[in-house]
């Protein structure tokens, strides 16, 4: 969306995190972060690998128990088509693989830092990118 559109929109865009849950040190800061503005609403997440912190998170933060997911993998297949992006909010080792499988969805992304881990991690990217 073009930087002068988005004091116009009507309803906030929609966010799906990927990690980021109660019990991880960046998860809280996002979350309060995207709703600033009130542009971004959290909708969806798989927000950690243990079951128990990933609901947890989205019963404190809102999110429906049907969307929030086991694995990233299982939310991109049943969300692709309502997300208006994807946070990644997992260790950087994890980083290249989600993103790749994000672009291959078709999901825009919004990474932590470091966005990879080697040059060849940037190639991978890069080549889904090109693909």
């Amino acid at each position: 969306m073009p930087a002068s559109n988005l004091g116009k929109c009507e309803a906030p865009l929609e966010l799906g995190f990927i990690g980021g849950g109660l019990s991880s040190a960046i998860g809280q800061a996002h979350f309060a972060a995207c709703q600033l503005d009130g542009r971004w609403k959290l909708v969806a997440g798989a927000f950690s690998r243990r079951e128990e912190i990933s609901k947890d998170t989205a019963q404190k933060w809102n999110i429906p128990a049907a969307r929030t997911y086991k694995t990233w993998q299982e939310m991109v297949c049943r969300e692709k088509e309502k997300l208006d992006a994807v946070v990644i909010l997992t260790p950087p080792s994890e980083h290249a693989g989600i993103i790749s499988g994000l672009i291959k969805s078709g999901i825009p992304v919004i990474c932590e830092k470091p966005l990879v881990g080697s040059l060849t991690e940037v190639l991978e990217i890069n080549q889904k990118l090109q693909d």
